[in-house]
């Protein structure tokens, strides 16, 4: 079991790395408070009983974090729990906040017992309060709005405080659905708007084009529609909901990524660590009552399309050519089922970016194609006589880890990238980038494997346990594939196992490390039966066993100098413009993250560089502040962070639509110019004889184009010429480090 669980756990703290997705902030309504449906409402009480008892269990025993169950840890969770039951405050009132809080302090005392009476007490809550909203917003979307009325309205739920009424929460809703009115009414004129001609004047006016008062009745027909939708969604949240939700807010107190995940969840995980995914490829979360995009998944069906992005909000999920479905306060599980479906049909997402507008993306289902999840690899010239260089490009940390008789041979990413290097090296590249930006971790082992192929060998991680015990994890093979000058690329979506990679290179003098602070997740996870800890088939029926599964931070990573890459990831050598500096992602922005501390360092030899970093990083700072690119994406961060700072919104019409033709007009000028940057020539370390000629050659000609288009990996080029142009040849060790 134990051997089970650590390869199970090392998967999926480095695969999924950027948060906890399957943790569900879904509402959990009903209809009434009273004694008599509580008890109605609770769970078997004997299945609760054993649910709390494996939860408290594991959390004492084996938790990273010996935290103190007591009235303390309680009212922290209690905070977390309101805000998953409320979060943007457009239900309960100041009111039924204080009536849920007489029992903050009692959350661990209702575990212990496994007696979960505010879970029950709060889901029966919600339902109630949920019932009277919907009748509030259908009776208000059956009148027009005061479009001119001046106004204003606060758009974050963390900076709303709870409504003193319910005046002021209807107040509250009738902006809100006055700002979606005015949203979609832009939104349709700007797809009306004419077009400018080749002489740069505005075409003619679209004829039949919608007056503002046939849009506003438009809009409030579909948010009609969209809300009977949503508030029917919500009327049907179980009790099981109630606790389930309960319990992730109480586990979170320990760290982000500790959840407990339902017998549904754990199916919904099982399929996205299987090779196969057949949907579109999106790892979800919910935040604030919003599902957000988490990650793409490489080679998926979002991938190929390209128009999805990490943080992404889904605003509505529509099947082909049907009626969107709001999935706003939609239980993830619930996307999930609407966003899945057979592979070739098409699924359209109706997607807010973090500028604030909003897309539909329409997506083919398809399975992911491994063949775009494997290590690419390409010599790259700044101009046809320059010198060669080469470039692999990782998308995960693949392997071998669920490989079976009969199911064909798995590939490695290490393996991989060694066979590329002897194809790079025989074209005579001198030096390599090694492009790990976006990739979110994957096998430990692999990272372990890759970075031994560029060192001697030696130790390349150290994890701790919270007993203190601590294992280094070492390369053994004393061969170097690569001895030339090495960039990695990261940005603030490298995670885990790509953070172990570049630390152990940057910490050996072995790479210059380029790009933006990594994501910071240090920790390893490991999956728990439930129903193992408490051996609840000894003591349940046969059909009430599956209690599901506890997700548990049990380790933490820690560099070969001692430090830990927790929280503060892996700072670059020498920093690149950051292009969603506007967003709160990494580690940090996480409440209740694990602390970042240190450990002894290992001994371990360095390697003796040829170039010198102050030089690399003061030519590079000279080109980058001539970069008219770059110039562009920290004007475009500067202007997303302002937007992002001013929550607050004028909902008068004429306002509204000037302040977002401004942003949008702003946002348009400093759009990125389609450039080819340098030649890349494609080496075909490993050709894939179940794909297609005709496939391939297409997967590559999209992939060449997006390489040479790519301003960040022009001057990682560029400082990997100033490395391989420093002089000397390269020594392997110069000094013992303690």
């Amino acid at each position: 079991m134990k051997a089970v669980n650590l390869l199970v756990g090392t998967v999926l703290s480095l695969t999924f790395t950027v948060g906890s997705p399957l943790l569900a902030t879904a509402q959990s309504p009903t209809a009434s408070a009273s004694q008599g449906e509580l008890v109605a409402a609770r769970l078997d009480g004997q299945r609760e009983a054993l649910l709390s008892e494996g939860i408290i269990s594991l959390l004492r025993e084996r938790h990273l974090r010996k935290r103190v169950l007591d009235d303390a840890t309680s009212k922290t969770a209690f905070d977390l729990f309101l805000l998953s039951l409320d979060p943007r405050k457009l239900y309960l009132t100041q009111a039924d906040v204080n009536r849920l809080r007489q029992h903050e302090s009692q959350l661990d005392d209702q575990l212990a017992s496994g007696r979960l009476d505010l879970a029950h007490m709060a889901g029966a809550m919600k339902r109630k309060r949920t019932k009277l909203v919907s009748g509030w917003v259908e009776a208000r979307l059956q009148q027009p709005f005061d479009l001119g009325r001046a106004e204003r309205l606060e758009t974050k739920g963390k900076a709303r405080a709870f409504c003193q009424t319910d005046e002021a929460l209807q107040d509250r809703w009738r902006r809100v659905l006055k700002r979606e009115v005015l949203a979609f009414m832009h939104r349709e004129k700007s797809q009306e708007a004419p077009k400018t001609g080749d002489d740069g004047n505005d075409g003619p006016e679209p004829s039949g084009a919608k007056t503002d008062a046939e849009l506003e009745v438009e809009a409030r027909d579909k948010l009609v529609k969209r809300y009977r939708a949503r508030f029917d969604r919500l009327a049907k949240q179980t009790a099981e909901d109630d606790v389930e939700q309960f319990l992730n807010a109480f586990v979170r107190v320990y760290d982000p990524h500790t959840g407990y995940l339902s017998p549904y969840r754990k199916q919904n995980l099982d399929i996205r660590m299987s090779g196969s995914l057949e949907g579109i490829g999106a790892l979800l979360r919910m935040e604030e009552g919003l599902v957000k995009v988490q990650r793409i998944v490489p080679g998926s069906a979002s991938w190929r399309q390209g128009q999805l992005k990490a943080e992404d909000v889904i605003l509505a999920v529509a099947q082909g050519n049907g009626e969107p479905v709001d999935v706003v306060d939609a239980r993830l599980q619930d996307v999930v089922q609407l966003i899945r479906g057979r592979k070739g049909t098409i699924v359209k997402l109706s997607v807010r970016k973090p500028d604030g507008t909003i897309v539909v993306v329409p997506i083919k289902r398809d399975v992911v194609r491994l063949e775009d999840t494997y290590a690419k690899a390409a010599i790259l010239k700044t101009e046809p006589e320059a010198l060669p260089f080469a470039y692999v490009h990782l998308p995960k940390f693949y392997g071998n880890v669920r490989g079976r008789a009969g199911k064909g041979a798995k590939r490695q990413a290490a393996e991989d990238i060694r066979q590329a290097l002897i194809q790079l090296q025989q074209a005579q590249a001198r030096g390599l980038i090694l492009d790990v930006r976006g990739n979110s971790g994957g096998l430990l082992q692999e990272a372990v494997r890759l970075s031994g192929l560029f060192i001697k060998k030696g130790p390349i991680v150290a994890t701790r346990d919270a007993e203190g015990r601590q294992k280094v994890l070492r390369d053994k093979d004393s061969g170097i594939e690569f001895d030339g000058p090495i960039v990695v690329m990261i940005d603030r979506f490298s995670a885990s196992a790509s953070e172990i990679l570049a630390a152990a290179l940057q910490d050996y003098d072995r790479a210059v490390v380029v790009g933006n602070t990594t994501h910071g997740k240090g920790t390893v996870q490991y999956l728990y039966s439930l129903d193992r800890a408490v051996n609840s088939a000894a003591r349940l029926g046969a059909d009430e066993t599956r209690l599901g599964t506890l997700k548990l931070t049990r380790y933490q990573f820690y560099r070969i100098n001692g430090d830990s890459t927790q929280l503060h990831g892996v700072t670059p050598d020498i920093k690149l413009p950051d292009p969603v500096a506007h967003l709160e992602a990494g580690e940090g922005a996480k409440e209740h993250a694990i602390p970042w501390n240190t450990i002894e360092p290992v001994r371990y030899a360095l390697w003796t560089p040829s170039w010198n970093i102050d030089r690399l990083r003061a030519l590079s700072q000279t080109r980058q502040a001539n970069n008219a690119a770059f110039a562009k994406v920290k004007a475009q961060s500067e202007l997303l962070s302002k937007r992002r700072e001013n929550t607050i919104e004028a909902l008068k019409k004429e306002v509204w639509f000037q302040s977002r033709e401004q942003e949008l007009e702003a946002l348009e000028a400093l759009k990125l110019d389609d450039k080819k940057r340098f030649t890349v020539k494609p080496v075909p370390y490993a050709i894939n004889d179940d794909v297609p000629e005709e496939t391939r050659v297409a997967m590559e000609e999209e992939w060449v184009k997006t390489v040479q288009d790519d301003p960040w990996l022009e001057e990682a080029l560029h400082i990997l010429a100033d490395m391989a142009n420093s002089g000397s040849e390269p020594n392997l060790v110069h000094d013992q480090k303690q």
